[in-house]
């Protein structure tokens, strides 16, 4: 009974945002060719890569010549794959997996370019692993920007609730809801405008739920002082 009612709320709300944003289809539907998909989202990528290379370069060359944290990015990977197995159901709209635990670790852990490097290739595997479609290289790429913000936010920074609050909602506003919705674009009928809606919705009620995980995962690991030992 609580299902039926909470996703007939997000049905009313859904049908709102739809007629609010509408009335924009023709102007974002260009987001619907492939290529443009892909140019926006890789000169986005493309940006922020330069960005933090031009800040961290000495500290990104360090990192990766660093076995132990090789190892330790591919042990998230591997942990992402397994995690994205596993979804809770809470309700049509509201469904929780735990792929998202990994990429926060590594950011706070490594930064954001080992963070881009990890979320591209796991989620290329992932796919391989466990093909639910056809490959989208912009898809892939988002999924890289997501792991710049995370190590942009949290690298080399205290772990408070307000900072992964943060790096949660720069990942939630512009990586999922929009980057990912332009990548996810052309292989709807929809476009952009006709699938946005529901991933508002989706991302948003979320933001909460995987804010607090993150945060208490996030602590868990600062306390066990794994960035020490691997440096060590």
């Amino acid at each position: 009974m609580f299902e039926e009612r909470f996703d007939g709320m997000l049905d009313g709300w859904k049908a709102s945002l739809n007629a609010l944003l509408t009335p924009l289809g023709k102007v974002f539907e260009d987001l619907s060719n492939p290529w443009i998909s892909l140019g926006i989202i890789g000169g986005v990528l493309a940006m922020l890569v330069l960005c933090c290379v031009s800040f961290r370069r000495d500290s990104l060359k360090k990192k990766m010549q660093n076995p132990r944290v090789l190892t330790v990015c591919a042990m998230m990977m591997a942990l992402n794959i397994i995690l994205g197995y596993f979804t809770l159901r809470l309700s049509a709209y509201l469904r929780i997996g735990f792929g998202f635990i990994t990429q926060p670790v590594v950011g706070m852990l490594f930064g954001p370019l080992p963070c881009l490097l990890t979320g591209m290739i796991q989620d290329v595997i992932s796919l391989a692993l466990n093909p639910t479609g056809a490959y989208i290289p912009a898809y892939t790429l988002s999924v890289g920007i997501s792991g710049i913000f995370y190590g942009m936010v949290l690298y080399q920074k205290p772990v408070t609730l307000w900072r992964v609050f943060v790096a949660k909602l720069l990942v939630v506003l512009v990586g999922n809801i929009l980057l990912n919705s332009i990548a996810l674009a052309p292989t709807v009928a929809s476009g952009f405008i006709g699938i946005l809606p529901s991933r508002i919705l989706k991302n948003l009620l979320l933001l909460p739920i995987q804010t607090v995980v993150s945060y208490l995962i996030l602590k868990i690991v600062q306390k066990q002082k794994l960035l020490k030992i691997l440096e060590g």
